[in-house]
């Protein structure tokens, strides 16, 4: 596993599940826009 930015400050063992949230969230800020969009025409589409 490459070592992140922020294991630098950690002096013990990161725990695999911090890791895969960690991760989880850079997935999310690809697709918020793309789920915005969506909302918007579900949104507009349960109104009419």
């Amino acid at each position: 596993m490459a070592k992140k930015s922020w294991q630098s400050r950690m002096s013990g063992a990161v725990d695999e599940l911090a890791v895969d949230f960690v991760e989880s969230i850079s997935l999310v800020w690809r697709l918020y826009k793309y789920d915005n969009v969506g909302s918007i025409a579900h949104a507009k589409m349960l109104s009419e």
